[in-house]
């Protein structure tokens, strides 16, 4: 009894003690309990189905698909039959609009001197689209990143693009290869 009140011991009245901490803990649930109600879980609901449409929509729209060219002789003229020799292989990677070309090629019958992305369907004859780097020897590398417009996408898809490796001794070119996806020589 203090000053002629009586006042009782209540454990739960000092902060920091167990019994505050466990009452503290009992109403931090009860708060969280009424967060679970059935609003609040269809707005979580919605709120992952619109996060999983857009990671789905920006994966697709970022794809990578790749594509293979072949390189053999063709020649160009009914001279050149005789004269051309070589090989090589190019994989093209594309994302998105971003073409990333590398290859190499081999035993060419004279120095490479130029190398380009054509349009035109296979079989046909088309004009250059884009110029790419390439190694000045019989033998080498092909190398490019290029930005495609929507419509080379399309065309590039649609097998309509190849890669010609142009040679000293036959300017008008002497490897020639379509441009194809990949799974197409699986």
């Amino acid at each position: 009894m203090i000053f002629g009140k009586n006042i009782r011991f209540n454990p739960d009245a000092i902060p920091g003690t167990a019994h505050q901490k466990a009452r503290d803990r009992s109403r931090t649930k009860a708060r969280f309990k009424s967060r679970r109600s059935l609003p609040f879980r269809l707005l979580v609901i919605a709120s992952l189905f619109l996060i999983a449409s857009f990671s789905a929509s920006f994966s697709a729209s970022a794809q990578t698909e790749t594509f293979r060219a072949r390189l053999s002789p063709m020649p160009t003229t009914p001279q050149t039959v005789n004269e051309i020799t070589g090989g090589g292989e190019v994989i093209l990677t594309l994302i998105g609009n971003t073409l990333t070309i590398e290859g190499s090629f081999e035993e060419m019958s004279s120095t490479a001197i130029a190398a380009h992305v054509h349009n035109a369907p296979p079989a046909r004859l088309g004009p250059v689209v884009h110029t790419l780097k390439i190694t000045d020897a019989i033998a080498g590398e092909i190398t490019a990143q290029l930005q495609l417009s929507d419509d080379q996408v399309a065309e590039l898809k649609a097998n309509n693009f190849y890669i010609q490796i142009h040679s000293m001794n036959n300017p008008s070119g002497e490897l020639r290869g379509w441009v194809f996806l990949r799974s197409h020589f699986q």
